[in-house]
Parts: structure tokens; C-alpha cells; sequence
């Protein structure tokens, strides 16, 4: 499924999740499915090519992706926002499943009007 979440003038965002089904025979042979949600979100900015801004494979956010996406969020955004960093260690800006959150504070922070 691919779903267009921000599509503003300065910068797009968007994000394809698929879901993945796999059964695997467990003990005792019982057969077991996991289910679990790929996410990849794309941004496109300054007139560049779309290019994935955060991704996990996961049934929900471990501690160790959303530190991954986030550092790489930031990372992403350290020349073109350079407070964003600073909002995050100051709980202005939480990541909670998507990098919403950091485009909203980009955009009305940090975007030239």
C-alpha cells in the first residue's frame, strides 16, 4: 500500500507498507505465523529524487530501530534544520512510528516561505 502522507509545496512524504506472512513450524509442530509490517518512508526536497527517509521491518517499533530512524532523521536534516536536534532532546519532537512529527516541525520552523 502506498499512501501520500504530507504533500506540500516544499517537500513531499510518503510511505509504502507492505505486510509479510510467514509460517514457521514451531516446537511440538505446530505451525506458527508471524505477521509483521515493513514501512518505508520517502522525502522528497530541494528538487532531488525521493529517497527513503526512515524503514523497519517489524510487528512494532523496537528501541533500537526508532533510535536508527531517528538518528538518521537527524542526520538527514542537520544543514537544512539545525534547531530539529535540539527539539528532539528536549522532547519537542517525538518519534512514534513515523517521521511525521520531524517534517511538521521542518515545515514550520525551518522551511523558507
Amino acid at each position: 500500500m502506498y499512501k501520500k502522507l504530507i504533500h506540500d509545496p516544499k517537500l513531499k512524504l510518503d510511505v509504502y507498507q507492505s505486510v509479510d506472512k510467514t509460517d514457521y513450524m514451531g516446537l511440538y509442530n505446530t505451525r506458527n505465523t508471524i505477521v509483521a509490517d515493513t514501512y518505508l518512508y520517502f522525502i522528497e526536497m530541494d528538487g532531488k529524487k525521493p529517497e527513503v527517509l526512515s524503514a523497519w521491518y517489524d510487528k512494532g517499533v523496537t528501541f533500537f530501530v526508532k533510535k536508527a530512524s531517528v538518528k538518521y532523521i537527524l542526520k538527514y536534516f542537520k544543514d537544512k534544520c539545525t534547531p530539529m536536534a535540539d527539539a528532539y532532546k528536549n522532547d519537542e519532537i517525538e518519534f512514534k512510528d513515523s517521521p511525521v512529527l520531524f517534517i511538521g516541525y521542518y515545515l514550520n520552523n525551518c522551511s523558507k516561505n
